[in-house]
């Protein structure tokens, strides 16, 4: 009986997770030092038309000397460019304190990069890299992105 409500309170976390997002996925960044080269690849699909938000997660440590973070976020298909955005990520507010959220001396930021993009059925890959004059910046332990439904108000299409 313990063994069917363990597997039943999983499924239902695992469930109710899986309808906040269409896709999720993190990348862990090697010794925290995200380099320009070292792009962030991501590969999403889907088997019907979908309009959605994409969210740039960053987690970075405590002491992360900058106030901001600029990125490039592009979507392909077949490898065809469909678009490319830039963005400087605010990390530090106008006090110089961390902007998200914080536990001890790890700091999570979200980003909603792009909001009600339309995809058609198909497969995507989307490339995350950072855009600064350094070659690396330190104390980035993880890049990722996340995909959301669109949300629409009752009585209002989307453009």
């Amino acid at each position: 009986m313990k063994n069917i409500l363990s597997s039943a309170l999983f499924l239902l976390v695992f469930a109710s997770c899986s309808l906040l997002w269409e896709y999720r996925e993190i990348h862990e960044i090697d010794g925290m030092q995200w380099k320009q080269s070292d792009v962030q690849t991501f590969n999403y699909s889907t088997n019907k038309d979908v309009e959605l938000d994409v969210i740039l997660m960053i987690r970075h440590v405590y002491g992360f000397a900058y106030s901001t973070l600029p990125i490039e976020l592009t979507i392909k298909q077949n490898g065809e460019t469909l678009l490319t955005e830039t963005k400087d990520i605010q990390v530090k507010n106008e006090d110089d304190e961390y902007v998200g959220e914080g536990s001890v001396d790890l700091w999570d930021l979200h980003n909603r990069i792009l909001t009600k993009q339309s995809l058609p059925s198909g497969g995507y890959t989307i490339e995350v890299r950072h855009t600064a004059k350094q070659e690396v910046f330190p104390l980035i332990m993880e890049v990722g992105i996340q995909l959301e439904k669109s949300e629409t108000k009752k009585g209002h299409t989307a453009p």
